[in-house]
């Protein structure tokens, strides 16, 4: 019985000095591999230490899949979870809307130390159009194109003060598919006044005439899409950022899991 048990330690010795030699071997013969799986388990380390401390924030930014048309909408997606480690705090299920940008304009999730609160700082605003909210206007120009001219039309949307600005992102439109009413061709439409002198911003899109000649039509378009599950959004940047305080629930959650620097 002793001869059987020394026996077996002395094979699982020589499996133990046969497994360390293959894993030398196989490091000098491929030591790219052994890296890249190195760099992971670091990396998973490393996230599984990310720390929420008074420097902590999250950046909104927006993508889409595919580039939208009129008939093929593209979604756009924002960040919509906080990464602690392995965990993720979903600000959807606390009732805050995803964090957005546009080019170098992008929302932001930080710790107010002043007022040792957390919010969000509001860089990019989302337009929902819908039964409720319709174009309340329509212009006509010719564009002039490279190979021939073609009447479109401008339908808009007046909104009090001047709160947006170019450029935009839309799930419907690409290009030109918004008034850009800083510029050229409706830049007498930029400004306006109504009759108490307030000013007034317009927003929109640019159509060919041969989809939609008439407000009529084109307002019945976005209650179709609405009613579809799939309304028009039109997202600009802001000329200036709005701030919000986070739920309670979700303060509670980030205080819960601060250290000190």
């Amino acid at each position: 019985m002793l001869d059987q048990n020394t026996d077996r330690m002395w094979y699982v010795i020589g499996a133990v000095i046969v497994g360390a030699g293959i894993i030398l071997l196989a490091n000098k013969a491929m030591p790219e591999l052994f890296a890249s799986v190195s760099e992971s388990m670091t990396g998973a380390l490393d996230k599984n230490t990310i720390q929420v401390t008074e420097d902590f924030e999250v950046i909104g930014e927006s993508n889409q899949d595919t580039e939208p048309t009129p008939d093929v909408p593209s979604d756009i997606e924002g960040v919509n979870d906080i990464d602690v480690g392995q965990e993720q705090l979903i600000l959807t299920d606390y009732g805050v809307p995803s964090l957005h940008n546009i080019e170098d304009m992008a929302d932001r999730l930080y710790y107010d130390s002043e007022d040792e609160l957390w919010k969000i700082e509001r860089n990019v605003k989302r337009v929902v159009f819908g039964k409720d909210y319709l174009m309340t206007g329509q212009t006509v120009f010719i564009r002039v194109g490279d190979s021939r001219h073609r009447e479109v039309s401008i339908f808009y949307r007046r909104v009090p003060g001047k709160e947006y600005m170019t450029p935009y992102q839309s799930n419907y439109f690409n290009g030109d598919g918004v008034i850009e009413w800083m510029n050229a061709p409706v830049n007498h439409l930029g400004e306006t006044t109504t009759k108490d002198d307030q000013l007034m911003q317009l927003i929109g899109v640019v159509i060919d005439m041969d989809d939609h000649s008439t407000l009529e039509s084109f307002n019945q378009w976005i209650i179709e899409k609405e009613n579809e599950g799939k309304p028009l959004i039109m997202t600009y940047q802001l000329k200036n950022p709005t701030v919000e305080v986070l739920p309670e629930a979700l303060q509670d959650e980030l205080n819960g899991r601060m250290v000190e620097k």
